[in-house]
């Protein structure tokens, strides 16, 4: 364990999800650590440092203008976390090359985090990009 414990990790996942909330990319990307590097299941490449967060939360942002998160489990062993969560959002810019449909989403996906002494170092993004595409359109009910 580098840090924090479990316990320790419960109020900052909870900050986490609240600058998500509150649109700030600023304080979403000061979670992470300078030497951080991530990957995003819808994104060909990594997210590093809290420059490349801040870049992905504000295309997100650009992206679903009214998104909001929602904390559905959270499992934490000593310095890792999986948090599951749902998306909720207006799908008013382009992602994934796809232009702005203007409808409604919810979206599910699965973040597994490491932390090093309270900041992020390492983190997978899985989404449900086909339950994505049926929401808005461009892939049918199966």
């Amino acid at each position: 364990m580098t840090g924090q414990n479990g316990h320790e990790l419960n109020p900052i996942l909870a900050q986490l999800l609240d600058a998500w909330n509150s649109h700030d990319a600023e304080r979403v990307a000061s979670f992470y650590a300078a030497n951080y590097v991530g990957v995003d299941i819808s994104d060909a490449g990594q997210q590093c440092g809290s420059a490349g967060v801040r870049e992905t939360v504000q295309h997100y942002l650009n992206s679903f203008p009214d998104l909001q998160l929602t904390q559905e489990q959270v499992i934490i062993c000593d310095n890792r976390a999986a948090i599951k969560v749902t998306v909720h959002g207006t799908h008013q810019g382009g992602i994934m090359h796809i232009p702005a449909t203007s409808r409604s989403t919810e979206i599910h996906g699965v973040a597994f985090l490491t932390f090093d002494h309270g900041k992020i170092t390492q983190a997978s993004y899985l989404w449900d990009v086909a339950g994505f595409l049926r929401s808005i359109g461009l892939l049918p009910d199966l």
